[in-house]
C-alpha cells in the first residue's frame, strides 16, 4: 500500500490518494458543517486521484485516525501498517 498526500485549498479537510495492489481510493477527513464533528470518507478514485465514482465504499463520523481508518477499511494485518509512514498518533508523516 502507498498513501500519498493530496494538498488542498481547505484548512478544514485533509486528503490522500491510496494505492492499494493498483487500486486507488480517495481518503477525505473534513470537519462536516452539518454536524460540526469530523467525517472520513473514502471513494474509488483514478491514479491521479481524482474520484471516479461519490459513491463512498467507507464512511464515518467523528474523530479516526489514518491507522484506524486503513485499518478497518483495507483490513491491514500490524505488519502491513508498520510500512506505512505514519506518526505516533497514527497519522501519515
Amino acid at each position: 500500500m502507498v498513501v500519498k498526500r493530496i494538498e488542498t485549498e481547505k484548512d478544514t479537510q485533509t486528503c490522500y490518494l491510496v494505492n492499494n495492489n493498483g487500486e486507488f481510493w480517495f481518503v477525505s477527513r473534513i470537519v462536516a458543517k452539518d454536524h460540526e464533528d469530523y467525517e472520513t470518507m473514502i471513494f474509488p478514485a483514478d491514479d491521479k486521484g481524482e474520484v471516479v465514482h461519490w459513491g463512498e465504499v467507507y464512511e464515518t463520523r467523528g474523530w479516526e485516525s489514518m491507522e484506524d481508518t486503513f485499518r478497518n477499511h483495507f483490513d491491514l494485518t500490524d505488519e502491513e501498517i508498520m510500512l506505512l509512514d505514519l506518526d505516533d498518533e497514527g497519522e501519515v508523516v
